[in-house]
């Protein structure tokens, strides 16, 4: 039997210029963060948060996730910065092969590093590819 997936909560964003008269604007992030309070207070149990770059890069949806000791995998632009300690660096551990299954499709094959910034932390930072 094949699994289905299915949202447990949505909010609409609207575009500052879409906004009516009596609408309030709010950032994605923002609603974000609405859906994870309406699903912590519904009284799931969340395994794991899984998002994009856009939500993965906002400190305040981050600070959610993590008052509620849910984990998290997020992505990050590749440009995002992380601050190291003076005469720390940046290291890059080896690429490690793995297949990707995609579903209604064959499986792929990526490469995954960790990369470490200063000291291993507790936020791990993770580069993933399909090329080696």
């Amino acid at each position: 039997m094949d699994k289905l997936t299915y949202p447990l909560l949505l909010k609409s964003f609207k575009p500052k210029s879409r906004l009516e008269p009596d609408d309030s604007y709010k950032t994605k992030p923002q609603l974000a963060i609405e859906i994870l309070q309406e699903v912590k207070a519904l009284g799931f149990e969340v395994e794991l948060v899984l998002a994009d770059s856009l939500y993965g890069e906002s400190g305040d949806v981050i600070n959610t996730i993590e008052q509620f000791g849910w984990s998290y995998i997020v992505a990050l632009r590749s440009n995002h910065g992380v601050l190291v300690g003076p005469g720390q660096r940046v290291r890059y551990n080896r690429w490690r092969a793995y297949d990707q299954a995609q579903v209604g499709h064959p499986t792929e094959r990526r490469h995954i590093r960790e990369i470490i910034f200063g000291a291993r932390r507790k936020t791990r930072y993770f580069q993933i590819t399909k090329e080696g």
